[in-house]
Order: C-alpha cells, then sequence, then structure tokens
C-alpha cells in the first residue's frame, strides 16, 4: 500500500484538529450553560480526538504541540474533574485547551 502524501496527511490532521476544536468549544459552551451531561459527552468525544491529535502530532518529523505547554493544562482537567468543577473545567477549555489547538493549527505553538 502507497504512503499518504505528506500535503493529504496535513489535511487528515487539520481537519481533526477542527473537529477537535469543535468538541471542546462545545463541552465548555455546554458546561457553561449548565448542559452538564452533554458537556460531558462533548468532553469525552474531544479526550478521544485529543489523543489521536496527539500521537499524529508526535509522531510528525515536525511536531508542532509542544508537550511542556500541554501537561500542566492536563494536571489541571484532571483536578478538576476529580474535584467535579464544572466551572473550572469550562474555563480550562476555553482559557488553555481552545488557545492551544488554535495555536497548534496555525503551527505557532512553543515545541
Amino acid at each position: 500500500m502507497d504512503a499518504v502524501p505528506a500535503e493529504t496527511g496535513q489535511i487528515l490532521t487539520e481537519t481533526k484538529a477542527d473537529h477537535f476544536l469543535r468538541l471542546l468549544r462545545a463541552a465548555a459552551a455546554e458546561f457553561q450553560n449548565g448542559e452538564d451531561a452533554d458537556g460531558l459527552r462533548s468532553l469525552l468525544a474531544a479526550a478521544d480526538e485529543f489523543e489521536i491529535f496527539v500521537e499524529n502530532d508526535r509522531s510528525s518529523p515536525a511536531p508542532r504541540i509542544g508537550l511542556e505547554r500541554l501537561l500542566p493544562a492536563v494536571r489541571q482537567l484532571y483536578f478538576y474533574i476529580r474535584n467535579r468543577d464544572i466551572a473550572g473545567i469550562a474555563d480550562l477549555l476555553e482559557d488553555s485547551f481552545i488557545p492551544l489547538t488554535e495555536e497548534w493549527q496555525k503551527g505557532e505553538a512553543e515545541k
């Protein structure tokens, strides 16, 4: 089987990033609107996409995701989930995960 051309791989990654970003925004909005069950569904779907997004990025020749910027946000998310802090989760999505994802899409995130 032929390898996927680099341009096609880039398009696929950007499409996944767009989907991931939409899920993050949906989760944040749903949590803020008191729609916790829907927010949780969106957050869990985003977590699945996030895993794929990071794995694909880390295996690329020029990764765009700086793990030193990502890990503190992931640790904070764990803390908020563990403490069932819905407002904290929504704020973290808006203040950390969404801006970082937007930077990664543009290739501007520090490595």
